[in-house]
């Protein structure tokens, strides 16, 4: 006869320990804007309960505090009326310049000024991003083997020589010297007989 295995009951993984009627109010209050803190404090369970009972829901945007409609209708009568500058309101009210020219775009009734997206999201290669890369401010690594090791080398003699990239450029982005690079490129000419 074989022996009987005991197979456990209990809830699913990730299940709450938590009625319908409970999770509801917990929702109901998250939703109304109560912070979770003080849920926990009014039903008494635990804040990973009430954390997994509100997981993906979102909550009403509450309306602006009226210091802050005070503050912006202020900050856009300094810059339109009074013509103040907007880094000299922005240095005034203690707040960066971006969110200066936001405030005042919305209340003119214009579009915010949106972040453009870099260039290498475009499905389109532009013109700059057909040339090489910009040299300054990004060292590499030396290279592992003698074949990386060759191909750096060609790479820095043709900036140098077909390019006309500076040495002190080349340099900044191979993590050399100007010195090194020279020396790299003498040997490159003397190899190739010119």
């Amino acid at each position: 006869m074989r022996p009987l295995r005991s197979v456990t009951v209990g809830r699913p993984k990730n299940a709450l320990d938590v009625t319908q009627a409970e999770c509801a109010r917990i929702r109901a209050l998250y939703v109304q804007g109560v912070r979770i803190t003080d849920i926990v404090l009014r039903t008494g369970r635990c804040e990973s309960v009430v954390s997994k009972a509100v997981r993906g829901m979102t909550r009403i945007k509450p309306p602006p505090k009226p210091w802050t409609t005070k503050r912006n209708a202020l900050i856009v009568r300094r810059v339109v009326r009074d013509g103040m500058s907007q880094a000299a309101v922005s240095r005034r009210f203690h707040l960066s310049t971006t969110l200066v020219c936001q405030i005042v775009r919305k209340a003119l009734g214009l579009k915010t000024m949106k972040r453009p997206f870099p260039r290498s999201w475009s499905k389109r290669l532009s013109a700059a991003q057909r040339d090489p890369p910009p040299l300054v401010g990004k060292a590499v690594r030396e290279p592992r083997t003698r074949a990386l090791r060759m191909r750096r080398d060609h790479e820095i003699y043709r900036l140098v020589i077909e390019k006309g990239v500076a040495l002190a450029t080349v340099a900044r982005r191979y993590g050399l010297s100007a010195t090194g690079v020279r020396k790299i490129v003498e040997e490159r000419l003397r190899r190739s007989g010119a």
